[in-house]
C-alpha cells in the first residue's frame, strides 16, 4: 500500500466516521472517536498499518497489575499475532497496537476501516471499564481471554 494510498483509504474513513479532521487520520496525528484516541502509523509500500488506541493512563499503584494482565491477554491469543500491547513513553498511557492488512478486492475498503476504527473504539471503552474497576488483587482472577472480544479478532 502506497502513502498514498493509505492516505485516501483514512480520508474516506474520516468522512464516514465524520471525525471533525478528515485529513489527520493516518498523518501521523490523534484523532478521537467516543473518547478513545487512536492513530495509523504505516510504512510504505508496507500491505499493512498499525492502529494504536489509548486505553488509559493508569495510576503507578494498579500500572503493573494491569500490564501484567495484558500481557498475560496478548499471550493468550497467540493465534492473533496482530494484537499487541504497548506503552506510549510522552502520554505515560497503555495502548492497544493491531497491525493491520485491509482486505484485497472489497470494493468499499473505507467501510472496513470504520468497522475496525469503531470495534476497536468500543473494545478500548470495554477494557477501561474492567480495568479501572478492577483492584490488582483481582486481576490474577479473571479469565484471560474473556476481555478479547472485537478488536483483535478483526484487524
Amino acid at each position: 500500500m502506497t502513502a498514498d494510498e493509505l492516505s485516501t483509504l483514512c480520508h474516506r474513513a474520516s468522512l464516514e466516521l465524520s471525525l471533525p479532521d478528515p485529513y489527520a487520520l493516518g498523518k501521523g496525528h490523534t484523532v478521537t472517536l467516543d473518547g478513545v484516541h487512536l492513530e495509523i502509523q504505516h510504512k510504505a509500500p508496507r500491505p499493512h498499518f498499525l492502529l494504536l488506541a489509548e486505553i488509559a493512563r493508569f495510576s503507578d499503584t494498579q500500572r503493573a497489575a494491569v500490564h501484567e494482565h495484558l500481557l498475560a491477554l496478548q499471550l493468550s491469543t497467540a493465534d492473533h499475532p496482530n494484537l499487541r500491547f504497548g506503552f506510549h513513553p510522552k502520554r505515560h498511557t497503555t495502548l492497544v497496537c493491531l497491525t493491520s492488512t485491509p482486505p484485497r478486492g472489497d470494493a468499499r475498503p473505507e467501510a472496513w476501516l470504520v468497522r475496525l476504527i469503531r470495534d476497536t473504539a468500543q473494545q478500548v471503552l470495554e477494557w477501561r471499564r474492567e480495568l479501572r474497576d478492577t483492584t490488582a488483587a483481582t486481576l490474577d482472577d479473571q479469565p484471560r481471554t474473556a476481555a478479547l472480544q472485537h478488536a483483535g479478532l478483526r484487524a
